[in-house]
């Protein structure tokens, strides 16, 4: 059975956090309560971390795909938490490889992408030539597509694991941002691609129908399913007192 593990940070606390300084630990300048959630999200995205890594323990290079069955569920948001805890707190090497036609993270970091992995299999490029690092930290960006090429027709290139395996030589995560199962038709045949698939799904908004329709497609596809993270999760209850629970 899936284990499930709580990200329990509203998306856009987590974009004015992260936006203004990507790897700086500016705690000291953030109100209690913002520091407080700060932790917390710091704390699941570790759990997250040790469980995938338990689970996958037989793989020392890690290729994770994180979908989520609806759009706006905040996929992108909790892959780049996870990607920025990996590097900064775990001090692991990782690639963040944006599957969207519409990269968010380029905007986020600030980037102009300059090609993606269609490109270098189509043109011979250097896959070093498409990545992106962040800073000075241990995190890179890129793109599988600079022209919204379908994900399959990537995947299915005789070229695409000569890349990935230079890609293992260098990153210990490779993690896929991918389209909404709901907004791309595709998406799901690249699951029996990759060591896992992390599923996104909005607490109290998606219903488990919905979930439970794109899980077996995903297992009747060979995807192995490492969990799901119950994301924009709510506290009903004061917080100090959820804590005592």
């Amino acid at each position: 059975m899936s284990k499930i593990y709580k990200a329990l940070e509203h998306a856009r606390q987590e974009q004015k956090g992260l936006k203004e300084i990507p790897f700086a630990d500016n705690i000291a300048e953030r109100s209690p309560a913002k520091v407080h959630k700060k932790i917390d999200m710091e704390d699941e995205m570790i759990l997250l971390y040790q469980n995938i890594n338990s689970l996958l323990s037989e793989f020392p290079n890690k290729i994770i795909q994180f979908i989520s069955s609806s759009r706006g569920e905040g996929t992108s948001s909790v892959i780049r938490e996870f990607a920025r805890i990996s590097t900064s707190k775990l001090d692991k090497n990782v690639l963040l490889l944006d599957a969207k036609s519409n990269s968010c993270h380029s905007k986020f970091f600030g980037i102009k992408p300059r090609g993606g992995v269609a490109e270098v299999i189509s043109n011979g490029r250097s896959i070093n030539d498409v990545l992106h690092q962040i800073g000075n930290s241990k995190l890179y960006v890129g793109q599988l597509s600079l022209n919204g090429d379908y994900v399959t027709s990537i995947f299915g290139s005789p070229k695409i694991s000569d890349i990935f395996e230079e890609l293992k030589q260098k990153f210990d995560y490779i993690l896929i941002d991918s389209p909404s199962a709901d907004t791309s038709s595709d998406i799901i045949a690249i699951s029996n691609k990759v060591h896992g698939v992390v599923m996104v799904v909005e607490a109290d908004h998606t219903k488990w129908q919905k979930i439970n329709i794109v899980k077996e497609k995903i297992k009747n596809n060979g995807g192995n399913i490492l969990g799901v993270i119950l994301n924009k999760r709510k506290h009903y209850i004061p917080e100090c007192i959820y804590k005592r629970l």
